[in-house]
């Protein structure tokens, strides 16, 4: 399993209504390996366009994203390399680059439930055709698609808010 810690820079392009805005974010995440201890796998680089809207009461909130996902090659020879000792007739040897990833569209949906709970839904479809490593023995699939539903809750809140 994989956890990534990281900073993300956030940059407001348009405020189209007064409950929307179109943001450009940049995130860079470092992926830790977590069996037998943690071991950094690289570095993962995923700007992405969203769009977020949201209802007059604050408790609806809704975005629409699209994006890349880019990641150095030693996160890419951690999914896609094949060591020639791990090679065999059906799985040759492979040295994995650096590169696109995948592009990815995703939506989500989101209900505020009190100040510090909100329930959560989302769906995402990532498209690897382009991929730096598409030749690699281990790439399966051109495309795949997830769905979820989850929570956050809000331990501390700030005073002052970062728009203020």
């Amino acid at each position: 399993s994989l956890l990534e810690f990281g900073p993300r820079v956030k940059v407001l392009l348009a405020e189209p209504t007064a409950h929307s805005r179109l943001r450009l974010e940049v995130p860079l995440r470092a992926p830790v390996e977590l069996g037998n201890g943690f071991h950094r796998q690289g570095l993962v680089l995923e700007p992405r366009l969203v769009l977020e809207t949201g209802g007059d009461d604050g408790k609806w909130q809704a975005d629409a994203n699209l994006g890349a996902v880019v990641g150095n090659a030693r996160l890419n020879q951690y999914f896609y390399e094949v060591a020639p000792q791990y090679a065999t007739a059906t799985r040759p040897a492979y040295h994995a680059d650096g590169g696109l990833m995948m592009t990815r569209l995703g939506v989500s949906l989101s209900r505020r439930l009190t100040p510090d709970w909100r329930v959560f839904g989302f769906g995402r479809y990532e498209n690897y055709t382009h991929a730096a490593n598409r030749d690699s023995p281990l790439f399966r699939r051109n495309s795949g698609m997830s769905v979820g539903i989850g929570f956050t809750w809000t331990g501390y809140r700030s005073q002052a808010r970062a728009w203020e």
